[in-house]
């Protein structure tokens, strides 16, 4: 949390809230956190917190050295996002000797992009190429690897995007990995086809 300075501060109280709810001096009064019992007074203009994830309101005031304070500032927002999106693989086939197709849910408000990735389970040989089991060989095809507004929950993809030329029948290994806008990401379980 940054504010700007104030001539003639010695220090600043900092306090935080889940409710943006505020007495008659505009200070934050339902399950304040100062951080400590002295309101957590750092002397630079700017403070930390590590607080639970959720909506927080915070303000700050200055203290000068005689002991004034200054009135409160109105509440800030910031919203702490520690939670990974929810990844499910329903299904995956093939369906032809070049074209996968998975289905399955991304469920996060605050989801910014997911990507999905292919390999091989068995050594094949696509081109020139020879893959060994576990490699990957094709991912992030234009349905996979999009930027949604929020609340984007869906996907119904196409593996066939890759373009894999000659791709052979066999056992393949579908992976879903999404992250939200707060770096939290997560994979889904591996569905095999």
């Amino acid at each position: 949390f940054d504010w700007s300075d104030v001539t003639g501060a010695s220090s600043y109280e900092v306090q935080f809230s889940q409710s943006d709810s505020t007495d008659s001096n505009g200070a934050l009064n339902v399950g304040v956190w100062a951080g400590d019992a002295s309101h957590n007074q750092p002397t630079e203009s700017r403070a930390w917190s590590s607080g639970a994830n959720g909506t927080w309101y915070w303000q700050v005031r200055a203290v000068d050295a005689a002991g004034n304070k200054s009135g409160w500032t109105a509440p800030g927002k910031v919203t702490i996002d520690m939670v990974a999106p929810e990844v499910t693989i329903a299904s995956a086939s093939q369906t032809d000797t070049t074209t996968a197709n998975f289905e399955g849910t991304v469920s996060d408000a605050n989801l910014r992009y997911y990507y999905c990735y292919l390999t091989t389970n068995q050594t094949i040989t696509v081109g020139d190429t020879t893959y060994t089991p576990g490699q990957e060989v094709g991912m992030r095809d234009a349905n996979c690897n999009t930027t949604w507004a929020n609340g984007q929950t869906n996907f119904n993809g196409s593996l066939g995007g890759f373009d894999i030329t000659g791709l052979p029948t066999g056992s393949y290994t579908v992976n879903l990995v999404a992250y939200d806008r707060a770096g939290n990401n997560n994979a889904g379980s591996p569905a095999t086809y």
